[in-house]
């Protein structure tokens, strides 16, 4: 029976020695072609961060922000139980591992094959990759190109160099790119501020944030909320009386709109127009600050003189007062009413 077992263990040892060759071959010429592709740390170290157009009065007072929201914050602006519901969720490995999980990858890609929802196995630092590039790959080919540019960032940044780039690059949904914004968009407050309940609501929305929103589905989001401080759980990083206290928590997000301070719609879309025939789409990225002639003070009494005005005057000498004004009363009969409305036009 040994006898007979041998050469199939034999060839079996030699099949998996070279598989595994020809994997860490693979592996390094993928690498070496890679390499010389992926951008200098200093590119994304100091990543310029696309900020929306900001158009002010002359006395400093916000007229409009065009393009996406977006407030950057340092690592110290970011509270621990964020980044902790961002690990426990994402990436529970983050400290130990290179910026590649081969662990998580063999997961998902396990769980690919047998059609099981076991993730996709990118770490943060993968993540942080795509964010930063292969926006337009395919995700075949983005997840192999992410892996070298992962293990470059994490070669090359601290894991709070990296956890402060991707909490500002991340898209939050309702238009709010990075945590800065996400915080004041659903919770009008600072990052910093954020609770426990809170955090992990924000980071529940990374995989869908424009359909798992508490805005947009708020039953979605306390279960998707549940699943992330589960997680946290799990990991140690919040004690049971937490994790009751944080699910029980009601859902207080709401959309805040921007601070607008002094209306001027008009003069807004000039400035808009204005930049946009000299930078096109950058318009509303590149973090430009405008600042116009335009008195705040003198600008709002004008707003309340024009709406005084459509009030008091035009609309009560134009506007649609009702229907009692142009139809019949409910006591006459419409058809003989109109009728004889009709019988007085010439034929």
């Amino acid at each position: 029976m040994h006898a007979r077992l041998k050469p199939i263990v034999k060839w079996l040892a030699l099949a998996l020695a070279a598989a595994f060759s020809g994997g860490t071959m693979l592996t390094m010429a993928a690498y070496l072609y890679l390499a010389p592709l992926l951008p200098e740390a200093e590119t994304y170290r100091y990543v310029q961060l696309e900020t929306p157009l900001r158009i002010y009065t002359a006395d400093g007072r916000l007229i409009d922000e065009i393009g996406n929201r977006r407030n950057p914050v340092e690592f110290e602006e970011i509270p621990q139980v964020l980044t902790n519901a961002l690990i426990a969720t994402e990436d529970v490995r983050f400290y130990s591992h290179p910026g590649v999980d081969v662990q998580s990858l063999m997961r998902g890609f396990y769980g690919f094959l047998t059609g099981q929802g076991l993730g996709g196995g990118s770490t943060i630092s993968m993540q942080l990759a795509n964010n930063l590039s292969f926006d337009s790959d395919n995700v075949y080919l983005r997840k192999f190109k992410e892996i070298p540019f992962a293990l470059q960032i994490q070669r090359e940044l601290t894991r709070e160099e990296i956890l402060t780039l991707y909490m500002n690059t991340i898209y939050f949904g309702a238009g709010a790119d990075g945590i800065g914004a996400a915080a004041y968009v659903y919770y009008g407050k600072e990052a910093s501020e954020l609770t426990l309940a809170e955090a992990a609501m924000m980071i529940s929305l990374l995989p869908c944030p424009s359909t798992c929103n508490p805005l947009a589905n708020p039953e979605r989001a306390i279960s998707r909320r549940e699943t992330r401080l589960k997680n946290m759980l799990k990991e140690n990083m919040i004690t049971e009386a937490e994790f009751n206290a944080a699910n029980s928590a009601p859902v207080t997000a709401l959309r805040r709109n921007r601070n607008i301070a002094v209306p001027a719609p008009y003069v807004a879309e000039m400035v808009r127009q204005t930049l946009y025939e000299q930078f096109a789409e950058g318009t509303y990225s590149r973090g430009f600050e405008v600042t116009t002639s335009i008195d705040g003070d003198k600008q709002l009494a004008a707003n309340r003189a024009l709406v005084s005005g459509l009030e008091r005057y035009y609309d009560r000498r134009h506007g649609y007062r009702g229907t009692n004004t142009n139809y019949p009363p409910e006591s006459a009969d419409p058809r003989t009413v109109w009728m004889g409305h009709l019988a007085t036009i010439p034929t």
